[in-house]
């Protein structure tokens, strides 16, 4: 809505970094998310996801784009078996792009990172001509008017069942939409 508003006049950039603990971590078990051929990756099962949010925010396209893509685990233990198998995916990508708008825009994301907590790897900071947004890893937006900051956050709706935090409540406004 800030976006929508006008909050930035023209967006300038777009800065989102999220090291990411879940939902694949060093100790985990090889499973569909180390296997390319199912579709497995940070960058194609949850990269894919921050891109179109960003375009959607930005009611803007990507033009050009360009980016790494590495894998810092070669193995992952077989649940049942225990036998080592091999990772073929993705578990760190840096992205960088331009949209139509003209805004700049990158996406970094490592699902190797230790993170204490998973809110607390998140940045994600829009800047424009007249004022930036940006969403700390407390789930707390802020906007930012020359010297002037205040606080954005709006309430996060919840629902039985599902678990709380920034990322659920952010998509049940998401699905909404």
């Amino acid at each position: 809505a800030r976006i929508d508003d006008g909050l930035l006049g023209p967006p300038e950039t777009v800065s989102w970094a999220i090291q990411w603990h879940y939902p694949i971590v060093l100790e985990r078990d090889w499973n569909w998310w180390f296997d390319a051929r199912v579709g497995g990756g940070l960058l194609g099962a949850l990269g894919s996801h921050q891109v179109d949010l960003v375009r959607w925010l930005l009611g803007s396209e990507f033009v050009a784009v360009g980016g790494t893509l590495h894998n810092f685990l070669s193995e992952r233990p077989d649940a049942v078996t225990r036998e080592l198998k091999p990772v073929t995916t993705d578990n760190h990508c840096a992205l960088s792009g331009e949209l139509a708008n003209g805004a700049r825009g990158s996406i970094v994301l490592d699902a190797t990172a230790r993170a204490v907590s998973q809110r607390d790897g998140w940045t994600l900071s829009f800047h424009g001509r007249d004022s930036s947004l940006c969403l700390d890893g407390e789930a707390r937006l802020w906007a930012l008017r020359g010297k002037e900051k205040t606080e954005e956050t709006q309430p996060l709706d919840q629902v039985d069942g599902l678990p709380e935090g920034m990322f659920p409540g952010g998509f049940l406004y998401f699905a909404r939409e």
